[in-house]
Protein backbone atom coordinates (compact mmCIF):
# COMPACT_ATOMS: atom_id res chain seq x y z
CA UNK A 1 0.00 0.00 0.00
CA UNK A 2 1.05 3.70 -0.71
CA UNK A 3 -0.50 6.43 1.02
CA UNK A 4 2.19 9.04 -1.11
CA UNK A 5 1.64 7.93 -4.34
CA UNK A 6 4.32 5.44 -4.86
CA UNK A 7 6.79 7.36 -3.01
CA UNK A 8 7.10 4.86 -0.64
CA UNK A 9 5.23 1.34 -0.03
CA UNK A 10 4.06 -0.30 3.12
CA UNK A 11 3.03 -3.75 3.65
CA UNK A 12 -0.84 -4.32 4.48
CA UNK A 13 -1.99 -7.35 6.65
CA UNK A 14 -4.12 -10.27 5.61
CA UNK A 15 -7.42 -10.37 6.76
CA UNK A 16 -9.85 -13.22 7.17
CA UNK A 17 -9.03 -16.69 5.40
CA UNK A 18 -6.71 -17.13 2.51
CA UNK A 19 -7.14 -19.73 -0.46
CA UNK A 20 -4.68 -20.61 -3.33
CA UNK A 21 -5.73 -18.35 -6.65
CA UNK A 22 -8.45 -16.49 -4.79
CA UNK A 23 -8.66 -12.24 -3.86
CA UNK A 24 -7.23 -11.80 -0.41
CA UNK A 25 -8.98 -9.35 1.97
CA UNK A 26 -6.06 -7.03 3.83
CA UNK A 27 -6.10 -3.79 5.86
CA UNK A 28 -3.96 -1.25 6.58
CA UNK A 29 -3.89 1.11 9.43
CA UNK A 30 -3.67 5.03 8.67
CA UNK A 31 -5.06 7.94 9.52
CA UNK A 32 -5.07 10.24 7.13
CA UNK A 33 -5.86 14.22 7.25
CA UNK A 34 -8.89 15.69 6.35
CA UNK A 35 -9.50 15.89 2.61
CA UNK A 36 -8.87 13.75 -1.30
CA UNK A 37 -5.98 10.84 -1.00
CA UNK A 38 -5.30 8.66 -3.42
CA UNK A 39 -4.39 4.69 -2.07
CA UNK A 40 -2.13 2.97 -4.25
CA UNK A 41 -2.93 -1.16 -3.75
CA UNK A 42 -0.21 -3.67 -5.63
CA UNK A 43 0.29 -7.35 -5.01
CA UNK A 44 3.85 -9.20 -4.29
CA UNK A 45 4.12 -12.21 -5.02
CA UNK A 46 6.50 -14.79 -2.95
CA UNK A 47 9.28 -14.45 -5.27
CA UNK A 48 9.23 -10.92 -5.07
CA UNK A 49 7.55 -9.60 -8.32
CA UNK A 50 5.42 -6.85 -7.66
CA UNK A 51 2.84 -5.41 -10.26
CA UNK A 52 3.41 -2.80 -12.72
CA UNK A 53 2.31 1.03 -12.44
CA UNK A 54 0.70 0.58 -16.09
CA UNK A 55 -0.98 -2.51 -17.42
CA UNK A 56 0.18 -3.61 -20.11
CA UNK A 57 -1.80 -3.52 -23.48
CA UNK A 58 -3.63 -6.23 -24.44
CA UNK A 59 -6.16 -6.35 -27.29
CA UNK A 60 -9.37 -7.27 -25.11
CA UNK A 61 -8.38 -5.91 -22.07
CA UNK A 62 -8.07 -9.55 -20.06
CA UNK A 63 -5.72 -9.90 -17.20
CA UNK A 64 -5.48 -6.79 -15.73
CA UNK A 65 -2.02 -6.39 -13.64
CA UNK A 66 -1.09 -3.11 -12.68
CA UNK A 67 -1.03 -1.24 -9.51
CA UNK A 68 -4.85 -0.22 -8.80
CA UNK A 69 -5.52 4.08 -7.44
CA UNK A 70 -8.38 4.55 -4.61
CA UNK A 71 -9.75 7.83 -4.60
CA UNK A 72 -10.35 8.12 -0.50
CA UNK A 73 -11.97 11.36 1.04
CA UNK A 74 -11.65 11.69 4.54
CA UNK A 75 -13.58 13.64 6.96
Amino acid sequence: MSTDGGVSWRRARFAGPSYEGAWQRWELDWRPAAGAHSLLARATDVHGNSQPDVARYNTLGYLFDAVVRVPVTAA
